[in-house]
């Protein structure tokens, strides 16, 4: 009997291990995701469409190995493929919509410059990884997992978002759906929910009417929700009085809380009766530390109630609860702001127990059945405020933003922050150097005159950098000095096939830099003006400097290290490049007048208030200036290429650009510093496209090809690059 029990028991032992071994073969076989992924993974993030993601748009990171690679793939891959990484593991799936074979294989990584080697049957060797192919699934690992039964549900995944991620713990695990589209991150996350909290409610719908167009911080609390997880609101006499929920807003930096409530409630009548307060026939009163919401940040405080058409206004502030009636009788509200309900219902539930819409953050809660649904919404930008059928790129800095160029074609940007020079090309950041010392002025393009393309200059009180578009310094020039009284950004010139960089000081000084970084040329200046630009030119085969001040000029030759000639400019001159000579250009009684190195004044018989810019060379150079409410585009003979009136659109335009393409089309765009738009109009005075732009500061017009436009602003210390198609 017990040979019996042993022989069926070892028989039951041998069927329960086989299927286990066939069980496992079989997941390891298929190589599905929840079978690959498991919690020593910590979460495992998944690129549903490539071609929709963004890296460093979404809160993940991956151990290095993993993430080379994935920079490397993401560019090559469409939305035919998708992509499961590990966080902690060297552990990447991709999965295909056709099978894998080996020529599928060798295009995707060949174009992604990886190199791969054939080891035998479907393994493969992918660099430092090994590789595993099974139908529409290829694995690179380094170190081959333990296959699982099932660690997580993938057709719980939203496969039509640009990625999610699963996130492990020992007893569940999490699913987020993300999105990226219309400049914004939105994510999307279920999970269970034990608490009684009532359907979700339009809080917009009910609310809508009273929010003024003005309000900032809007945030809505449900009822149930709020007595749920705020104590201090669940044990409040003005509870009792809520009908949906509170919304709570900033009005001219005053907090405002509304609630509605049923007509029979009146709760400004019944707070008085239960504080005792004298009757009035008033619909506003004042309360003292009345207990409302510690979420709202309104635990014990004095506030004015006010009730008016089944709303109750409360703040500690009665002129803004003034203000805010004064706005909803003029019906400068929500409801009547078709963009502006637009712009906060996209991407987010309509029915919600809470919703919040900070200036760069918006969120919800919903509850329904046993689930609760969190959306969070991530603006890259003020999007709200954009032309979201306008295409553009952003680039940010934690640190302030003081100044930009660009270059032709998408993405190639150079820009200034108080602490480095961040080099963009192609829309990626390549290259950061870091600053030393006060910025002096900005960042200035060297003119193509010199031969040196591409090619800029910032100066710094101990600094002078001449690099390019790709980050690389002209040999010596990161020139490091100990000088720290520099007045001007200074000149970078070539001079007998040499570099030189000459600036001048507070101290009256000109300061000659040679090829080798060394003080070249040390020369004195006399004391009557604030020397602050420097022209270099050649003539005659001598080598000349123009030191520019305020009101005068002086000519040096620089062989002879003295001043040869004095001449009167005008106020706040601009210098025009020129190869043989020097001019500058300025207003003199309202007339912009040239002025060259023997001091001769030319008029142009135009009449401006302002020089906004400088663009070309020589004689073909051409000068954009402002007159009263006109912009005017003009050459050194006089000519009024463009002249656009802005009465209409502006009153205080502080940058301007121009810029003109191979087809010979000409492009101006202005900032108002009153309104943060930017307008960009062509050359027959229209607007192009028929919109306005947001931006600030700045404004610098490129091209690649005929068919683009590209339109570069800083807006909230981010530069905004807007592709405009033609």
């Amino acid at each position: 009997m017990f040979k019996s029990f042993v022989l069926i028991f070892s028989l039951c032992c041998s069927i329960w291990t086989g299927f286990l071994v066939n069980d496992l073969t079989k997941q390891k076989i298929t190589l599905l995701p929840e079978s690959v992924f498991s919690l020593q993974d910590g979460s495992v993030f998944i690129i549903n469409n490539p071609k929709q993601f963004e890296w460093g748009r979404v809160p993940f990171s991956t151990i290095k190995s993993n993430e080379i690679k994935l920079k490397s793939l993401l560019p090559v891959l469409n939305n035919n493929f998708a992509l499961y990484v590990s966080e902690k593991r060297p552990l990447i799936l991709i999965q295909s919509k056709k099978n894998w074979d080996e020529v599928l294989l060798k295009k995707v990584f060949s174009e992604a410059n990886i190199q791969i080697r054939k080891k035998n049957n479907n393994k493969w060797e992918i660099e430092e990884y090994d590789a595993e192919i099974k139908n529409k699934r290829l694995l690179l690992y380094k170190e081959l997992p333990k296959y699982s039964k099932g660690t997580f549900n993938s057709s719980l995944i939203d496969t039509y978002s640009s990625c999610s991620r699963v996130l492990f713990s020992k007893e569940d695990y999490k699913i987020k759906d993300y999105y990226l589209r219309n400049g914004r991150l939105i994510e999307y996350k279920t999970t269970k929910n034990k608490k009684k909290i009532h359907k979700p409610v339009n809080d917009l719908e009910i609310f809508s009417g009273i929010i003024p167009n003005k309000a900032q911080d809007y945030c809505f609390h449900e009822l149930s929700y709020l007595k749920n997880t705020d104590l201090t609101f669940s044990n409040s006499v003005i509870s009792k009085y809520v009908k949906t929920g509170l919304i709570s807003f900033i009005l001219g930096k005053e907090k405002i809380l509304v609630f509605d409530y049923e007509d029979n409630m009146e709760p400004l009548e019944n707070l008085k009766e239960h504080f005792s307060m004298k009757n009035s026939n008033s619909s506003k009163a004042f309360f003292k530390n009345l207990p409302i919401s510690e979420k709202l940040d309104l635990k014990k405080e004095n506030i004015y109630l006010c009730a008016k058409n089944n709303f109750a206004f409360i703040s500690s502030s009665s002129t803004a609860i003034d203000n805010v009636l004064t706005e909803i009788s003029l019906s400068n509200t929500w409801r009547f702001n078709e963009k502006e309900m637009k712009k906060i219902t996209m991407d987010m539930p309509k029915s919600v127990n809470f919703r919040s819409l900070k200036e760069l953050t918006f969120g919800s809660i919903s509850f329904i059945a046993n689930k609760k649904l969190s959306t969070n919404v991530s603006l890259w930008t003020k999007q709200q405020y954009l032309n979201s059928d306008l295409n553009y790129s952003s680039f940010s800095s934690d640190d302030n933003i003081v100044d930009f160029i660009t270059y032709d074609g998408p993405g190639n940007i150079v820009f200034l922050t108080n602490k480095e020079i961040v080099g963009i090309r192609g829309g990626k950041v390549l290259w950061k150097k870091a600053l030393n010392g006060r910025i002096i002025g900005g960042i200035e393009k060297i003119p193509n005159s010199t031969s040196l393309k591409d090619y800029f200059k910032v100066t710094t009180t101990n600094q002078v950098h001449v690099l390019n578009l790709n980050g690389t310094y002209i040999t010596n020039f990161l020139l490091k000095t100990n000088q720290s009284d520099y007045s001007g950004t200074g000149a970078f010139y070539r001079w007998n096939n040499k570099n030189y960089f000459a600036t001048t000081t507070f101290s009256n000084k000109l300061l000659v830099y040679n090829h080798s970084g060394s003080l070249y040329k040390n020369i004195t200046l006399p004391s009557f003006d604030d020397w602050n630009q420097i022209d270099v030119y050649a003539k005659s085969s001598t080598i000349y400097a123009a030191v520019y001040g305020a009101k005068k000029a002086l000519v040096l030759n620089l062989d002879l290290l003295k001043v040869v000639d004095t001449i009167n400019v005008m106020n706040s001159p601009k210098i025009i490049n020129w190869r043989n000579g020097t001019r500058s250009i300025g207003i003199d009684s309202s007339i912009v007048k040239i002025v060259d190195e023997n001091g001769s004044f030319k008029s142009l018989n135009v009449t401006a208030s302002q020089i906004m810019g400088v663009y070309g060379n020589g004689t073909s150079a051409l000068i954009l200036v402002k007159d009263s409410n006109y912009i005017k585009l003009i050459d050194l003979t006089g000519a009024i290429l463009l002249n656009k009136d802005f009465s209409n659109q502006t009153s205080n335009a502080i940058s301007a650009s121009y810029d003109i393409n191979s087809n010979g089309e000409k492009f101006i765009s202005f900032v108002d510093g009153v309104e943060n738009n930017v307008y960009l109009y062509d050359g027959k005075n229209q607007l192009y496209p028929k919109r306005i732009m947001r931006g600030q500061k700045k404004v610098y017009l490129s091209h690649f090809s005929d068919k683009e436009i590209y339109l570069t602003t800083i807006l909230d210390n981010k530069i905004l690059q807007y592709i405009i198609e033609k």
